[in-house]
């Protein structure tokens, strides 16, 4: 079993003991609560099994295994944010019904008023934890949060071992934000009944049914058919899309990769005749969730589209924390790449962009320019960059490796722009960056 698999092992056994705890909780009333909730209340009584992973969190400081979670825990705050937003809208809609039928009064004023506040801080809260773009950054969060006395204050009358507890503050808040976020989004519903699952009431909600799949009804498999697509991801979970639907369903997490991979290939060439997998039940991605899709992400901006000639600021970032920056100024446009493993000259950094100026005529576009360029970075101008486009490398000249000027390239050939996409293929390494940034093209 590989580190990840264990650490997984381990939140399933506390999830279930959790839940445990939970039942006790309704059986027993407060008094078998613990003060600070269930993992606060395990972690003080050095549960070996939390012991345990946070010495995985302490070896993987640097994240080999963690960098898994790092684009993952941020959709878990978006997740949080977007929810909260809903649940606001709610809450005004119910203020306006209660206005308009002349119901409203001093206590609604005073309850709703505490709602909205609650939400906000819940929205505010998750905003600066989704700021944070990898799992070092979490570190550096909660290791400042821990230097701080008043983190402590209300604790130490609770906390058996406060030494202890402070020393490993910052590994034990990564912690249970992994804990959170594998409760929030990959817990299996197993002891719910399937028809109460989110996924279930979504695909109700949306006027189709999932139990016209006998394997679904019997066994609460989904069946591969021509509606149901695969999707095979390196990392994360496997996937299958709906397509009347448009939706990606992700499967359950005890399917192997690699094993699905090949069960595909099987059924692909008809060795195998019908398959049928777990799905996970909560509810489902919207839109279609390729490989690369699944593991890279528009962080801001939006996918190249010709026509939309208002090009804006883009950035995507891969789950083993590469990006990929578009910067657009007028009729400017330049495309630079950052590494996780990045390359160094002389003790600076250095980074690929490749730079191009266009122009209409006639309701075409065309390339007047383009070069390629290394920038050089001290490490501290680096670490700037990577949150703020503004920033440029100037410890060192640039190095130009071709010019193009005074120049009518078609921006469009065949459709597609294929003179554009050549040259950043074929200088950037991560090419799946550039395929979702030209997804519209494929």
């Amino acid at each position: 079993m590989d580190e990840l698999e264990k650490l997984f092992s381990m939140l399933e056994v506390l999830r279930n003991k959790e839940e445990t705890y939970n039942k006790k909780v309704l059986e027993e009333g407060p008094s078998f609560q613990y003060t600070f909730g269930f993992l606060l209340g395990e972690y003080n009584l050095k549960n070996k099994y939390i012991l345990e992973a946070l010495d995985i969190i302490k070896n993987h400081r640097q994240p080999d295994l963690l960098r898994y979670f790092s684009l993952s825990l941020r959709f878990y705050f978006q997740k949080i944010i977007s929810e909260s937003v809903q649940h606001l809208d709610k809450i005004n809609n119910e203020i306006k019904c209660l206005k308009i039928n002349k119901e409203w009064n001093d206590s609604h004023s005073l309850c709703y008023n505490n709602l909205i506040s609650t939400e906000n801080k819940i929205i505010d809260k998750a905003k600066e934890m989704f700021s944070k773009s990898t799992i070092n950054d979490f570190f550096d969060y909660f290791s400042s949060e821990a230097k701080k006395n008043s983190t402590f204050d209300t604790l130490a009358n609770w906390i058996i071992d406060i030494n202890f507890f402070k020393v490993n503050y910052c590994y034990y808040r990564v912690f249970e934000t992994i804990y959170n976020f594998f409760c929030f989004e990959y817990f299996s519903l197993k002891d719910r009944n399937i028809k109460e699952s989110p996924l279930f009431l979504y695909f109700e909600n949306h006027n189709t049914s999932l139990l016209v799949d006998k394997n679904f009804t019997k066994y609460g498999l989904i069946t591969l058919t021509s509606d149901y697509k695969p999707i095979c991801t390196d990392h994360l979970e496997c996937r299958i899309f709906n397509k009347s639907l448009n939706i990606t369903l992700p499967l359950s997490r005890k399917i192997d990769n690699k094993l699905f991979k090949k069960f595909i290939e099987l059924y692909n060439v008809g060795i195998i005749k019908q398959i049928s997998f777990k799905p996970s039940l909560f509810e489902p991605y919207t839109g279609k969730f390729t490989t690369d899709m699944a593991l890279e992400a528009v962080e801001f901006g939006r996918v190249f589209d010709i026509e939309l000639t208002d090009f804006i600021p883009t950035k995507l970032v891969s789950l083993d924390s590469d990006s990929l920056w578009i910067n657009p100024v007028g009729n400017e446009i330049t495309f630079e790449e950052f590494k996780y493993d990045f390359d160094t000259f002389d003790d600076y950094i250095m980074t690929q962009a490749v730079h191009l100026k266009f122009f209409r005529k006639n309701n075409d576009f065309y390339i007047e320019h383009i070069d390629h360029e290394v920038f050089f970075y001290t490490y501290g101008e680096y670490d700037k960059r990577l949150y703020n486009i503004k920033i440029k490398g100037k410890v060192l000249k640039r190095q130009k490796t071709f010019k193009i000027d005074d120049s009518e390239i078609p921006f469009l050939t065949h459709g597609k722009p294929e003179f554009l996409i050549q040259i950043l293929y074929t200088h950037f390494s991560r090419k799946d960056l550039l395929d979702e940034y030209f997804s519209q093209y494929k």
